[in-house]
């Protein structure tokens, strides 16, 4: 049952009533009447054997299927091993080892538990509002136990000094319409961490963060390098296990956070909770959960500082025993796999591989337990889910140039992309009904009809017959060109201008 726990697999006292009842037959027990009438354990003795060996129920917290998985000894070797690599490159002191990552607060706060009658069933205490206006909070700490000034993200467009009152001395933010940190303000909160710390080429800092697209830039890569900021990433799904924020300071300062905005509802019946109000409350919470002790608490747990690569126990990884696949063994000499491939229909070369036996002489050589009779879930190879059209990322150094010549290549291709699709839109916009000539009604714009650049039009064989009777047209002829929009073609009628030897111009 603690492995299933462990596994975020956990059982329900029904379930494990169950478990009992099965594994009681199995071993061959007498039971008494009403385990066999229904088929589980009663109650009487599951709360005597959760007494016993120290069980208890507790409310399980959701999980998703993306961190169970992703939490595993290759995901987290690779950070550690990026990790190791800088600090022996680099010799960070702990007070040039910073961790930053987002958290959302929101205008309605959660409630606490209060003192009602007994035997109530509906008890309601005041919120702000039925939906609430989220505003995003970017902390930073470093190894040394310190924090630098937050910053804010506001769901608003402009106004932001009137927001910022009651923050933190030294808080800065800007205001986006959604209120959600994205790759063009990034760069505004790198430079805020600049100010905040004075780093340099000659005075590096390390930034541990996660790797959210819209951290992920060329931009941001470019202005660290310049500045001396070393970026590491974390694991995809693996930042409530690795990140400092998530594991030791972010928790306490939603619960002081909450606190704050419940007082100040007590002390203010009858109004809303504003984002005029967060400022206020931040402030408030801030310094009582990013004080020294939670800081340093979160570097030692994910074993970031001091460095301890061998923090995380066998049984901290099974939560991705389900998705788990050995890796197969290879013969050193041929690189094929050294396990012999088994057929269904290979009968011959089954009964070579695994003899034959009866079920009475497993059941007499094996023992039984719990594990036996109910196994643990395990997914087999083409059951795994595969429905993500996301790239699947890792543990990088961003600020590599390895890393970095691959995020220029990106950013080219999008470039690019972006460039064609507006071309397609221009030529949508075209109107159609106007006829070619000298006067207002006529286009300025030329479009070259040669085979070398990406922004002309060609016309393949067909279209050539089609519209040119295989001859080269001369300056004055029209043309209907037809050209490819999206998934359907337009027809567009022209006059030629200008002919070369590798080309014509069209006037539209």
């Amino acid at each position: 049952m603690i492995t299933a726990q462990h596994m975020h697999h956990g059982l329900t006292k029904k379930e494990a009533g169950q478990l009992a009842y099965e594994y009681a037959q199995a071993k061959g027990k007498n039971m008494p009447k009403n385990w066999t009438e229904n088929k589980c354990a009663g109650k009487d003795w599951m709360n005597s054997f959760m007494s016993r060996v120290g069980l208890s129920l507790r409310s399980s917290e959701t999980t998703s299927l993306a961190r169970a998985i992703s939490f595993n000894r290759t995901n987290v070797s690779e950070f550690f091993n990026n990790l190791e690599e800088l600090l022996i490159k680099h010799r960070y002191p702990p007070n040039r080892i910073y961790n930053l990552d987002e958290t959302g607060v929101t205008t309605v706060q959660k409630t606490p538990k209060v003192v009602a009658e007994k035997g109530s069933k509906q008890v309601g205490r005041i919120t702000s509002a039925e939906r609430g206006t989220l505003v995003t909070v970017v902390g930073c700490i470093n190894a040394a136990g310190q924090s630098i000034a937050p910053f804010f993200v506001f769901p608003r467009v402009n106004r932001l000094q009137s927001f910022l009152n009651g923050t933190p001395p030294g808080s800065t933010g800007k205001c986006q319409p959604s209120g959600w940190m994205t790759a063009e303000i990034f760069p505004d909160m790198i430079r805020h961490l600049i100010s905040q710390t004075s780093c340099s080429p000659t005075n590096r800092l390390l930034l541990i963060m996660d790797n959210h697209d819209s951290h992920v830039s060329l931009s941001v890569v470019n202005l660290c390098r310049e500045n001396g900021i070393d970026v590491l990433t974390l694991p995809p799904h693996c930042s409530h296990k690795l990140q400092p924020l998530d594991v030791a300071v972010y928790g306490p300062f939603k619960r002081y956070y909450n606190e704050a905005a419940n007082s100040w509802m007590i002390s203010n019946p009858n109004r809303r909770i504003t984002i005029y109000e967060i400022g206020i409350f931040v402030g408030i919470a801030f310094p009582r959960a990013f004080d020294m002790e939670n800081v340093l608490s979160g570097f030692q747990k994910t074993g970031i500082y001091p460095f301890n690569r061998n923090i995380f126990q066998d049984h901290d990884f099974l939560s991705a025993f389900v998705t788990d696949r050995p890796a197969p063994e290879t013969s050193p000499m041929t690189g094929q796999s050294a396990v012999p491939s088994t057929s269904p229909g290979d009968e011959s070369l089954n009964n070579d591989v695994l003899p034959t036996t009866s079920s009475s002489m497993i059941s007499a050589t094996m023992p039984v337990t719990p594990e036996s009779v109910r196994p643990h879930p395990k997914a087999s190879f083409y059951a795994r889910d595969g429905r993500t059209s996301r790239k699947r990322t890792k543990s990088k150094i961003l600020t590599n140039t390895p890393e970095k010549n691959r995020l220029e290549e990106e950013f080219e291709l999008k470039r690019k992309k972006s460039e064609k699709k507006a071309q397609r839109k221009r030529l949508e916009k075209r109107n159609l009904s106007k006829q070619p000539g000298n006067g207002e009604d006529s286009f300025d714009e030329h479009i070259a009809l040669d085979d070398e650049s990406d922004d002309s039009l060609h016309l393949d064989g067909s279209e050539e017959k089609e519209f040119l009777d295989g001859t080269k047209p001369n300056s004055g002829d029209f043309l209907v060109v037809k050209v490819p929009i999206k998934k359907s073609f337009r027809n567009y009628v022209g006059v030629v201008c200008d002919c070369e030897s590798d080309g014509f111009q069209v006037q539209f």
